[in-house]
């Protein structure tokens, strides 16, 4: 945690926030930068959009103090991108010949804990190559992962809407 604390002050000291997304020398954490939700694979679309929750977590932890409501919009979009992993499941369930209540009670528990896992994954991993290359060569990577997660933000809201549409028709359970 020491180190990613300092790695936090080197880049709010030596690189304005708002110009990280601006990167294109990067090549993406993301394995295809498509529109998300065209992802056929529903893991690989769920990876995505837990990719996305840590890009935004980590935003979140660099803008922090000093931009509390910043920060706090950052956390926001993390918290939409996992909504986004769990309806990645839901929406391809939707899409099953043998779809049922049961499976979907299924799918919801998996889902649920998917979009607290995956991102925590995802993160985890991002930040052992930013301790394995240095910030320098791990800036320009994270800069256009962001641009990409920026890119899909109306496909993430499509998908918090329709957990909202969901959660409103009494077909999930909230324990």
């Amino acid at each position: 945690m020491r180190f990613f604390n300092t790695v936090i002050v080197t880049v709010l000291l030596g690189n304005p926030i708002l110009s990280i997304a601006e990167s294109k020398e990067g090549k993406s954490f993301l394995p295809d930068v498509q529109s998300f939700i065209l992802i056929e694979d529903v893991n690989r679309q769920a990876e995505a959009w837990a990719t996305c929750s840590a890009v935004w977590d980590i935003m979140a932890m660099m803008t922090g103090d000093d931009s509390k409501s910043q920060a706090e919009q950052y956390s926001n979009l993390s918290n939409g991108a996992k909504m986004a992993v769990a309806m990645s499941y839901v929406s391809d369930l939707a899409k099953a010949d043998d779809f049922n209540k049961e499976r979907f009670n299924a799918t919801w528990t998996f889902a649920k804990t998917a979009l607290e896992s995956m991102p925590q994954v995802q993160m985890t991993s991002m930040l052992a190559d930013l301790e394995q290359r240095g910030m320098d060569p791990w800036m320009p990577d994270f800069g256009a992962t962001m641009k990409a997660c920026t890119d899909n933000l109306q496909a993430q809201q499509v998908h918090v809407d329709s957990w909202r549409t969901l959660a409103t028709s009494g077909l999930l359970k909230f324990e």
